[in-house]
């Protein structure tokens, strides 16, 4: 097979950036000899394992990072990656050499062997769409994984997925509002081959108007909403889904008035009440969706004030627990929360990846201790109601906490270790505890916490604090994002802890933007070494034309790429 003949240029800026760079924790081993102890005691070098062995070896791994740690170690391993086995690599926190190089080397060259792609970064993507003679090869893509898209990007990338007859699996989810959300969604239900559809795209208020010209039949069987959706969307939506399995909506609400009339819809529902009422629910399913199995609801509304508002609310709810609802196994919970005026309701399902601990009496009752239980993402929102609970999430990956809980009580109801992202919303959280659950919980990629944390922190903790140089060394982030406004003073205390930080999403005064470049983007860089992501965030404009007179007036190496998403900054190095 011909390949791409090598650019010594790109390859030189490549393995330069090795010498300072990891990636997710994974070390590049170049010249590097592995040796593993068997069974019976006996020591072997990783190399003389069998071709066979090592393609196994390889399927635990990301195609990319298998790549990046073994392409260059020496040609017996470079030309495993010529086999004809199909790729499946997911593209997230890499810098801009590293896409080139593995661009050059797989992504061109063996475009026709890649069955799965995820990519979770605004540069890559549009380089992608850039690269047309590329997207073409895509003969045995199957599942598309898009995230972090910016809205310009949505329409071109259903465009060149529309020829990949082969694609059965989509998710995409966009990090600015949608417009034209309803042509977008036409357009992916005209996709021939695809089954499962996961979208979010936040839209607009007053942008749900729309008209199509066909009828679009979709193949669709699992469509997943996790952005806010009207009823009436879903209403008008799902006529063109007949094959339809699984739905699942993370957000439903009510239209807002005026109505906006949907071109070509049946007449839409008034009453907020009456907008997820059980009996129409109950015909659209028998009538659009015959083959439905799976039916996830989550609706938030206003509570019912007068008592007649009060009266069909309640109405309204029971209609759920109906025969029709218990033959198919869909059961329903109702939250009210009379301090915010609003109320939720929403489905239990033994399907759902998401466990809400809310205030509600009734969540008491809890899964049992078993590794059945299939809850990815544990979400806990009141202490006092999860110290009752008994329930136990084996499988948990994801924890958000919204008030703090010391970490000695989190062991009692998940396994700190298998945790890869963590959700800190609490303003007040002491530090102490953060390093504590930083240290339990080891294979952390990803964390989300507000800048109030460090605000306890003095400026000798660095040196004179042993847990937190022992985390500093050993936690494996790569993604840090931080709310709220950051202080100057606090980043060293940021980037010394999350040192590995390759994607870093910070809030701030533009005042101090100028400090904070000067912190992390010098070249020399040995603060944060391995950054390549700087998504910044302010409510000032023009905050572009500031870091552009701050980088040339700092002689700042020009390899960094910048773009504008919403009021989000972007650079990419």
């Amino acid at each position: 097979m011909e390949r791409v003949k090598r650019s010594q240029s790109s390859d030189k800026v490549y393995h330069d950036h090795l010498k300072r760079t990891k990636c997710d924790g994974i070390a590049f081993v170049m010249n590097t000899k592995f040796c593993y102890r068997s069974s019976l005691g006996k020591s072997s070098v990783f190399e003389q394992l069998s071709n066979e062995i090592l393609y196994e070896i390889f399927e635990y791994l990301d195609h990319y990072h298998a790549f990046q740690c073994f392409y260059d170690l020496n040609q017996r391993f470079r030309n495993l990656f010529y086999s004809k086995l199909p790729i499946n690599t997911h593209l997230r926190s890499i810098s801009k050499a590293e896409f080139h190089y593995y661009l050059t080397h797989t992504i061109i060259p063996d475009a026709d062997r890649i069955q799965s792609l995820q990519i979770s970064h605004p540069f890559v993507v549009e380089l992608f769409l850039s690269l047309s003679c590329v997207m073409t090869k895509f003969t045995r893509l199957s599942k598309v994984d898009i995230h972090m898209i910016s809205v310009d990007s949505i329409e071109q990338i259903i465009d060149c997925l529309s020829s990949m007859s082969f694609l059965s699996s989509l998710t995409l989810s966009s990090i600015a509002k949608v417009k034209n959300v309803n042509e977008i969604c036409f357009r992916i239900f005209r996709l021939s081959s695809l089954k499962y559809c996961s979208l979010s795209l936040p839209t607009l208020r007053k942008s749900v108007s729309g008209s199509i010209t066909e009828d679009p039949t979709s193949p669709i069987e699992c469509l997943i909403i996790k952005s806010a959706v009207y009823i009436e969307q879903v209403s008008y939506f799902l006529s063109f889904l007949p094959k339809l399995r699984r739905l699942s909506i993370d957000h439903l609400t009510a239209m807002p008035s005026p109505l906006v009339i949907l071109e070509n819809s049946p007449p839409p529902i008034c009453s907020i009440y009456e907008s997820y009422d059980a009996y129409n629910w109950e015909q659209t399913i028998r009538n659009s969706m015959p083959y439905l199995e799976t039916f996830d609801l989550e609706y938030v509304h206003h509570m019912p004030v007068s008592e007649r508002e009060q009266d069909e609310y309640h109405e309204s709810i029971s209609k759920f627990y109906g025969s029709f609802w218990r033959e198919h196994g869909w059961f329903f919970e109702r939250q009210d929360y009379p301090q915010f005026e609003i109320g939720v309701f929403y489905s239990r399902s033994l399907h759902k990846k998401r466990y809400d601990l809310l205030f509600h009496e009734s969540l008491r009752t809890s899964w049992p201790l078993s590794s059945k239980n299939p809850m990815h993402h544990v979400y806990f929102r009141s202490i006092e109601i999860m110290k009752e609970s008994t329930s136990y999430f084996p499988n948990a990956t994801h924890l958000t906490l919204t008030e703090y809980l010391n970490v000695n009580d989190l062991h009692e109801f998940l396994p700190l270790q298998r945790l890869i992202e963590l959700t800190l919303t609490p303003l007040k959280f002491p530090f102490e505890q953060l390093l504590k659950l930083l240290q339990f919980a080891p294979n952390l990629h990803k964390i989300t916490l507000s800048c109030t944390i460090f605000d306890q922190v003095e400026d000798n903790l660095i040196q004179s604090n042993e847990l937190f140089q022992n985390v500093s060394k050993t936690n494996m982030i790569t993604t840090v994002i931080v709310h709220r406004t950051i202080v100057r003073c606090k980043l060293p205390v940021i980037t010394t802890l999350f040192s590995r930080t390759r994607y870093l999403s910070l809030h701030l005064h533009k005042e101090i933007l100028r400090p904070i470049i000067l912190h992390l983007l010098p070249a020399s860089n040995s603060r944060i070494p391995y950054l390549s992501t700087l998504c910044l965030s302010s409510q000032q404009n023009n905050l572009m034309k500031s870091l552009q007179t701050i980088m040339k007036s700092t002689n700042i190496l020009p390899e960094y790429e910048m773009k504008t998403i919403g009021r989000n900054l972007y650079l990419w190095c």
